[in-house]
């Protein structure tokens, strides 16, 4: 009989937190089958190995359903706008943890002050590349 009420418990337990699951879930369905902007916590401008400048992004997934799918960049005069989309999977039965991801995103060399603008699904932040003698460069906010 307890055993019974305790196995009783745990599944109106996991039915209940199912629920609001699965309202975030709609909610944060994209329009092209589950493609949606990702979450970027903060990232990073660095020299690259090639004498070229990356950019580093760093998020949280918001559960192992979902898979970084791509990141789109676009280049274009003195802006670079970077863009990560996340793809979610609903046939992925999953338990509810956030998964980090990490992204390197090479934007070559720069011939001149660049804008970095990272999109995301909450933001849009801007930093500003600016070149001095010898390709050295400091960026700011």
């Amino acid at each position: 009989m307890i055993r019974c009420s305790i196995h009783l418990v745990i599944l109106l337990f996991m039915i209940t937190c199912q629920k609001p699951y699965n309202e975030e879930v709609q909610k944060m369905k994209g329009t092209k089958e589950g493609l949606q902007q990702a979450v970027v916590d903060s990232f990073q401008i660095m020299p690259a190995a090639d004498e070229g400048l990356e950019v580093r992004i760093f998020g949280i997934l918001p559960s192992p359903a979902y898979t970084l799918d791509h990141v789109h960049v676009k280049k274009s005069g003195t802006s670079i706008e970077i863009t990560p989309w996340m793809q979610y999977d609903p046939n992925k039965i999953v338990i509810m943890v956030t998964i980090p991801y990490q992204e390197t995103i090479s934007i070559g060399k720069v011939e001149r002050d660049m804008m970095v603008k990272i999109h995301d699904a909450k933001q849009t932040r801007s930093r500003m590349i600016r070149l001095h003698d010898h390709q050295q460069f400091e960026s700011q906010k």
